[in-house]
């Protein structure tokens, strides 16, 4: 008996228009091809567009959502940031009930939920490892650091300022850890049904959610217990003052 194959569209984004990107255009159509063969998806339009994730109106996304909408068939993606690199609007489109993203890195079980879940995390650990370089180089500029070279105030200095932007990072995947367990989304509302601590473990490992450290796919119980609870400590501090 033949399998009956079901339509879909695939958007492919890159930030920029030159060679040699992780991420190419290239890269993107054939992972997604090589997905659609083995789920049985035949792909009916490509949209391909150049231009940061972090707009919001990008022509072609909105060309693309369009058709998808009006004839009522998925959109294929590599990655979810490849939707948008911002959580509202990623949260917007996955809201949309006319729209449905498969993303292929996590395969066609994922849900709308978990999609948005995944871009909280990749997006918030981004901007703070973004934030804590900055600030490290500024409290290390501001203590004397001559940067090139092992002066070693700057450098003391620099460590102290990267460890406590280390506990702050600490806290925030705290924080996302909590919302998993709960089935919450970021602004604490009741999206999905409350997981146990091995299913946490399972799904930060399965999607390779990225500790402060940057390591993924080495998530622990005991871990992801202890920063739910310091998490749950600093909440009560600040909700006491």
């Amino acid at each position: 008996m033949e399998i009956q194959k079901q339509q879909a569209v695939i958007y492919l984004r890159k930030s920029q228009d030159r060679k040699g990107q992780k991420y190419s255009i290239e890269a993107q159509r054939s992972e997604i091809k090589r997905f659609a063969d083995n789920n049985n998806f035949v792909l009916v339009g490509e949209y391909v567009e150049v231009g940061s994730g972090a707009k919001d109106e990008r022509p072609v996304l909105m060309e693309c959502t369009s058709f998808a909408s009006a004839h009522n068939i998925p959109i294929i993606v590599l990655r979810v940031d490849r939707i948008s690199r911002k959580n509202s609007h990623l949260a917007k489109l996955m809201e949309n009930p006319k729209l449905t993203f498969i993303i292929a890195e996590l395969g066609i079980s994922a849900t709308p939920f978990q999609i948005s879940l995944f871009g909280l995390l990749a997006t918030e650990e981004r901007a703070l490892l973004s934030r804590r370089v900055k600030d490290g180089m500024r409290k290390a500029a501001e203590a004397g650091v001559l940067f090139g070279t092992n002066w070693e105030p700057g450098l003391k200095a620099a460590h102290e300022a990267n460890r406590a932007r280390g506990r702050r990072t600490s806290l925030s995947l705290g924080r996302s850890v909590y919302q998993l367990k709960k089935g919450l989304d970021r602004n604490n509302n009741q999206v999905g049904r409350p997981m146990s601590y091995a299913e946490v473990v399972v799904f930060l490992n399965t999607w390779e959610v990225a500790k402060a450290s940057g390591k993924t796919g080495t998530w622990t119980r005991s871990e992801c217990c202890k920063m739910v609870q310091r998490y749950n400590k600093e909440l009560n501090h600040e909700q006491s003052l």
